[in-house]
């Protein structure tokens, strides 16, 4: 059972700066992490993940079942709702651990399914109403419901008004 730790920058100076935070060597000395299992990416906040391969190359060839995925926040998993769920959900499928260490907060784990009942709900709900505002914008709303207007219900509205139904 290996641990990596996963870091997400946006810029070189920042990448630079890392080593000498007060967070990372907190983490990093409680986990017990080896030097050559630290990852630290430097990319453009925009790009999706496909353009950002080092994170994907971690979960598909370099870890194995049971190995522990460490990172600083969700938001290293990918920039929306579906990315994060997608690397989420390789990474159960891989049986890969994954920790989330806040800075000021305790550890946090992905046992139990936790992650998945309480975090994955909210991703999917958000993910919704992405996808809502996407076709709102484009009107291709449609209503819910039954459609008023029909040739019968003028009909269908007098025989209820004179109690025959």
């Amino acid at each position: 059972m290996t641990s990596y730790l996963y870091f997400y920058c946006a810029n070189s100076q920042e990448a630079e700066e890392l080593p000498q935070q007060s967070e990372y060597r907190d983490m990093r000395k409680a986990l017990s992490i080896k030097a050559h299992h630290i990852m630290v990416e430097v990319a453009d906040a925009q790009q999706p993940l496909s353009e950002r391969p080092l994170l994907k190359d971690l979960i598909n060839r370099y870890m194995n079942r049971g190995d522990t995925l460490v990172l600083p926040g969700l938001n290293s998993l990918g920039n929306s709702a579906e990315d994060i769920q997608k690397n989420m959900l390789r990474c159960a499928r891989k049986s890969i651990h994954i920790h989330c260490c806040y800075p000021h907060k305790k550890l946090i784990s992905t046992a139990d399914g936790y992650i998945f009942t309480v975090i994955l709900t909210q991703i999917q709900h958000e993910c919704r109403k992405m996808n809502l505002a996407a076709l709102k914008t484009r009107n291709i709303t449609k209503p819910l419901g039954r459609r008023e207007g029909s040739k019968h219900y003028n009909d269908i509205q007098t025989v209820k008004f004179r109690g025959l139904t």
